[in-house]
């Protein structure tokens, strides 16, 4: 059981910044059973980074206007409770969300943040502490040479997988659901060859040789 989500925030330090926006996709089987999409309104005013609302196209009187965090808060419980028993003892990785995205690390601290702002601090009941990252898995062909990338940006992922395909960058449901397309074709492209699945489960000692006309790639932005 996946779930794929971004958050859009006032700033990049989950202690002093708040989630503005939060989009996700509950993945179970492969398969999307559901999405959503929130907005809240920040409490610590003072804090809020200009240049974190001008990149997501914002101002004062947009974000004044959105749902308390509570309110927020309460409707996104609701769709984790439906997929995790929270109450569930001897729980496995199976019974819990793995968290994805694109360097999801900041969405995940952020999101804890979320729980303890909204007096929850049973943030692990839900989710495991393992993640699927879009970025750590291209940095990771990026280092090898497999990949040619100007950087690691989701647009610049994004081009690489799909070239010319738009997208709306900096708004969490777009951001979200490249982010998934992405992983998904990652998986097609890297994991799924059957010389690759030989050596992983031990059927073969031989390592895949890898077409690199197929692998390296130049990033347009």
């Amino acid at each position: 059981m996946i779930l794929y989500f971004d958050t859009e925030t006032t700033g990049t330090n989950s202690f002093n910044h708040e989630i503005l926006q939060i989009a996700g996709l509950v993945e179970v089987n492969g398969k999307i059973v559901e999405k959503f999409e929130f907005k809240s309104r920040p409490l610590k005013l003072s804090t809020i980074e200009p240049e974190a609302l001008a990149v997501n196209g914002l101002n004062m009187d947009d974000i004044l206007r959105y749902p308390d965090p509570s309110e927020t808060f309460v409707k996104l419980m609701k769709i984790f409770e439906k997929y995790v028993d929270s109450r569930k003892k001897d729980k496995t990785s199976e019974d819990k969300f793995y968290p994805a995205g694109q360097n999801i690390d900041f969405d995940v601290k952020f999101l804890r943040s979320f729980f303890y702002q909204n007096n929850n601090k049973f943030f692990g009941a839900y989710f495991n502490y393992d993640y699927v990252d879009l970025r750590m898995m291209m940095s990771s062909l990026k280092a090898w040479g497999l990949v040619d990338l100007k950087d690691l940006k989701l647009s610049t992922i994004a081009d690489f997988f799909f070239p010319g395909k738009k997208f709306d960058a900096h708004n969490a449901v777009a951001d979200i659901e490249m982010t998934r397309d992405c992983i998904l074709k990652y998986k097609e492209i890297y994991v799924n060859q059957q010389a690759v699945r030989n050596v992983i489960t031990g059927q073969s000692d031989e390592r895949p040789k890898t077409d690199k006309r197929k692998l390296v790639g130049k990033a347009k932005r």
